[in-house]
């Protein structure tokens, strides 16, 4: 997968699963300098199905558990990916990490 090939509005589960694992730095506008950096832990496709054929699929980071991150559009990069911008929501916390979720129908 090469940065330029992958667009958010065509991006499946498929694509992001050799990326679990993976740090991806967080910026809070696009350009800034990242404040933190999420690890991608779960690619999973949906039973969704949109109208032009898209399976839907949702995306699950962790973050540090110092850094709390409301719900709102941020920066995500990483070499594979380059700059997304990327709905999260905060799903669950607990001593060792915060947990946000994106999804993509």
């Amino acid at each position: 997968m090469n940065a330029d090939r992958l667009r958010l509005e065509t991006a499946t589960a498929e694509d992001f699963s050799s990326l679990i694992g993976q740090e991806f730095a967080l910026a809070l506008e696009e350009g800034e300098q990242p404040v933190a950096s999420l690890k991608l832990t779960e690619s999973t496709a949906t039973q969704y199905t949109s109208p032009n054929g898209r399976t839907g699929f949702v995306l699950c980071f962790e973050g540090p558990p110092d850094v709390y991150l409301e719900q709102h559009i941020y920066w995500l990069s990483n070499s594979v990916t380059g700059d997304l911008g990327i709905f999260l929501v905060p799903i669950s916390e607990d001593e060792s990490c915060r947990r946000y979720q994106a999804v993509f129908n």
